[in-house]
């Protein structure tokens, strides 16, 4: 199966055998305050600059219609987004004891997006199309 799109991983995830839980972390395109000039006019152009988390939220796939839904729960926030990181895993027991794992994986993925550390996330933008990153 191929993943071009947000609803494409909404639909596998829908279909695993253990009920799947997104965990997702909204980030927006910045310019670091120690940016050099040619940074700054690599990022007017939007072909530079950093993406910093803004908001993270966790969802049961099936508590997922679509992108567009996830869109419009986002917009409520009123807090502008770029890209959008997005993992997997299952889900847990409620009240079980892996009940934890849940804000400790969202822990952890936030701090590997901050450190740049994004290989292992799918990445999508606006549009709910997955793209891929370059790194400086």
């Amino acid at each position: 199966m191929s993943l071009v799109h947000f609803d494409d991983l909404l639909n596998a995830a829908r279909g695993e055998p253990h009920p799947q839980r997104l965990l997702m972390i909204f980030t927006a395109k910045e310019l670091p305050d120690d940016a050099n000039a040619a940074q700054r006019t690599a990022f007017l152009q939007g072909t530079a600059g950093v993406l910093a988390p803004v908001f993270y939220v966790d969802k049961a796939a099936s508590a997922l219609d679509s992108f567009e839904a996830l869109c419009a729960e986002a917009r409520q926030l009123e807090k502008p987004w770029d890209v959008v990181f997005i993992g997997a895993m299952d889900e847990p027991e409620e009240g079980g004891p892996e009940s934890q794992a849940v804000p400790a994986q969202l822990e952890r993925m936030l701090d590997d997006v901050k450190g740049g550390r994004i290989a292992r996330f799918l990445a999508a933008n606006r549009e709910g199309r997955f793209i891929q990153l370059l790194a400086a």
